[in-house]
């Protein structure tokens, strides 16, 4: 990793630009780890597959019977947030890397719809917030590829490209009328998606966003919320002879859950684990020094 990133992140907290400290919940790397963090939910012939350092949430069988709905959708099982309407201030934060994915046979991706990341309360209607990224089949978009947060506005035409997401909500007050929701303060960022940065999240603030978003949302307080990626085909426009769409998630960070025990010196990436993955950040900044205040130091 270079030191420029870390000179730079130094750079932004001295001045004052603060950060919510992220935990890696799940880069995919073990799909034991992952089965345990994940439940599934699946309507056939859909699947979902842990392989290769990511999720594949994959819809694009063709379907036998038109008529049946199709979804791919993995929720989290350690990942339950609950605001208050004393949690004024406070930030949660959850930042991914996600792709659009062509079907098995190379055919157009033109029937999928909703890709992303959404938080509400999974056994009914209601209030949510969902970031992400609309399929072709998205009426709503004008049948374009565009990033999406609830309720935002029209977006360009955005193609199968591998992208970050960064979601930050603030929530803020009580929802007048309501006491069973507080608003919260949305805010939603995507980048041109950097492997360096798999490990420091973090260091995308030193990029400029292909967009970045804020409104006011409203959540669910006092209760679980549920976090789900979700791959959802649409509703219409179903033919048995039509594909439909895929998706990868990888290295989800946020801040409400630690899964490691204890703090692990070694442990470079913070995946809670001491391994080559560390060995190899760590030959990457071998001898190198990031102290300015040393005229001798080699950047």
């Amino acid at each position: 990793m270079s030191n420029k990133f870390n000179i730079l992140f130094s750079i932004l907290l001295t001045c004052g630009v603060s950060f919510a400290e992220l935990y890696l919940y799940d880069n995919f790397n073990s799909a034991e780890v992952s089965n345990d963090r994940w439940n599934l939910g699946v309507i056939a012939p859909a699947t979902v597959e842990f392989t290769e350092g990511q999720a594949l949430l994959d819809m694009s069988i063709v379907q036998t019977d038109p008529s049946t709905l199709e979804r791919c959708r993995i929720k989290a099982t350690h990942l339950s947030p609950i605001i208050s309407t004393a949690d004024s201030g406070r930030e949660l934060r959850f930042t991914w890397d996600m792709q659009h994915v062509d079907p098995h046979n190379n055919a157009p991706t033109t029937h999928d719809c909703d890709n992303g990341l959404w938080i509400g309360i999974d056994a009914g209607a209601g209030y949510f917030v969902a970031a992400g990224q609309e399929g072709k089949d998205s009426g709503t978009f004008d049948f374009k590829r565009c990033f999406t947060l609830t309720g935002m506005p029209k977006d360009i035409e955005r193609g199968t490209d591998k992208y970050h997401y960064d979601l930050s909500m603030t929530v803020t007050e009580p929802y007048t009328g309501n006491p069973d929701l507080m608003w919260v303060s949305a805010d939603f960022s995507v980048y041109t998606y950097n492997a360096a940065y798999d490990s420091h999240p973090e260091y995308y603030v030193s990029e400029t966003p292909l967009l970045r978003y804020i409104r006011g949302l409203s959540l669910p307080v006092d209760i679980e919320l549920d976090v789900i990626f979700y791959n959802d085909s649409p509703y219409i426009y179903k033919s048995s002879i039509e594909q439909y769409g895929a998706m990868t998630i990888d290295n989800l960070w946020q801040n409400i859950y630690n899964p490691c025990s204890e703090l692990l010196q070694g442990d470079i990436d913070k995946d809670c684990y001491v391994n080559m993955q560390d060995m190899a950040l760590l030959a990457d900044d071998w001898m190198k020094c990031s102290n300015m205040a040393d005229s001798d130091c080699n950047l």
